[in-house]
This record gives structure tokens, C-alpha cells and sequence, in this order.
């Protein structure tokens, strides 16, 4: 009983954006609930940053790490929010991670709402040098109306758009709603950019940009395995 106020507190505050409750949320829970992060076994120091903006207290709080106190979001150009679907992306906004990804990283992004009536292939979250860098989930991209995952030269692509669901990317192999889809062809070593959430990074320009919201989003230093892209897919917040 003590632990569960304990926690709700804490929830509370760092929701709303009086402190960094990541370090006393993880004590809190030890032994406890597991962060839908985490979930499947994930190792704490393997999660690089986790948002959640659906629930927050506000838009300032939904841009809190909750998995650590670095890398808080900044924003590129401001995107609409509400606690009950998170950030609304309307082709404008989009937030800087500050996080550059590197061989085997993964990200995983809960995601609704995306429209077809955007004039552009659509990012949820990536950076790309052009051709070649590219770490980044596309659940629509016009003329093919397919989904992309991209990891430097590398792509794998479904065979059709999804519109809300759950996208995961882990080292070079692409799940979508928790379960494997397929390889990345042609994987090479990643050398990328800062990513952006809402859009693309194209080499420090906000490119593909999202008409649709997100409701959650992880990123993580290691490779995810099936299991772990299942239990965090149930898991993370839609």
C-alpha cells in the first residue's frame, strides 16, 4: 500500500514536470510494476530515452526521458498535444531527440491516426543522410502506399501502409504490432543523425513529416529481442 502511493506521487510530480522522477520512479519500482519500456526483460541501461505523451500532465511534461534524466526533447516546431492521444502532429511540428543511433540500435513507436491525405511520405520518427544513414519508421510513403523501415542503405518494405498500430525497428529486422515482418536488405554499417520524432532529419533539414499522433515512444542502445518487441508492443501505451 505504501509503495503504490509512494509511486503515485511520484508519478504525479514528474508528470507535471516539477522534477526528474526517472531515478525514484526506477527504485520505486524495483521489485514492483515494470515501465512499459522495460518490459520483457529490457535492461534498464540498454533503454536510451522512453516518451510517453499520451497521459502526461501537460505538453512540457510529455517531452520528460522517463527511462533517465538525459536527452529531454527540444522542440524543432511546435506540435499540438492532448493527454488523450498524445502529440498531433499536423505537418509543421516536430521534436529533436538529440539522439544519434549507431549499429544495432532499435526504437519502437505507438502511433494512431496517421492520414492519407498528407501531401508527403510520412516519418514517425528517423534521420537519414540521404541515401545512405537511414534510421528511420515510415508508416505510409506516397506512390507505393507502403510501410518503410530503413536502416542505412538498407529497407525492408510491407505490403501495404498502416495508419495506427505499433512499429518497432531492432538492429536490422522490423516488427510491426509485435510480431517479426522481415530483414533489412542490404544492411551496411549505420552512420547517421540526430533523430526527429514527427518527421525526418535529411542532414539537419525537417523532412517527411507526420500528419497523425504518437502516443509513445522508446529507443534503445542494443537489439531487441522477438520476445522483448512482443511484451513492450502490449505493453506501451496506445
Amino acid at each position: 500500500m505504501r509503495k503504490a502511493i509512494i509511486l503515485a506521487a511520484v508519478l504525479a510530480a514528474g508528470a507535471a514536470g516539477a522534477f526528474d522522477a526517472s531515478p525514484l520512479l526506477q527504485f520505486v519500482t524495483a521489485g514492483g510494476a515494470t515501465p512499459w519500456y522495460l518490459a520483457g526483460g529490457v535492461s534498464a541501461s540498454s533503454c536510451v530515452a522512453a516518451y510517453q505523451p499520451k497521459g502526461a500532465a501537460s505538453l512540457a511534461a510529455s517531452y520528460n526521458n522517463l527511462a533517465n534524466s538525459s536527452y529531454a526533447l527540444t522542440v524543432g516546431a511546435t506540435v499540438p498535444w492532448d493527454s488523450t492521444n498524445g502529440w498531433k502532429f499536423n505537418e509543421t511540428g516536430y521534436l529533436k531527440t538529440g539522439i544519434i543511433p549507431t549499429n544495432n540500435w532499435s526504437m519502437i513507436v505507438a502511433f494512431t491516426n496517421v492520414s492519407r491525405l498528407a501531401a508527403n511520405s510520412q516519418t514517425l520518427i528517423g534521420a537519414s543522410k540521404g541515401t545512405t544513414g537511414r534510421f528511420q519508421l515510415l508508416p505510409w510513403q506516397t506512390g507505393n502506399s507502403v510501410a518503410v523501415w530503413g536502416y542505412d542503405v538498407g529497407t525492408y518494405t510491407h505490403s501495404s501502409y498502416v495508419l495506427s498500430g505499433v512499429m518497432c525497428l531492432s538492429g536490422t529486422n522490423s516488427f510491426l504490432n509485435g510480431s517479426y515482418v522481415g530483414p533489412i536488405t542490404s544492411p551496411i554499417t549505420l552512420d547517421t543523425l540526430e533523430l526527429y520524432v514527427g518527421s525526418r532529419n535529411l542532414n539537419g533539414a525537417s523532412t517527411l513529416p507526420l500528419l497523425g499522433d504518437i502516443s509513445a515512444v522508446a529507443i534503445y542502445n542494443a537489439p531487441l529481442t522477438a520476445a522483448q518487441v512482443s511484451a513492450i508492443s502490449a505493453a506501451i501505451p496506445k
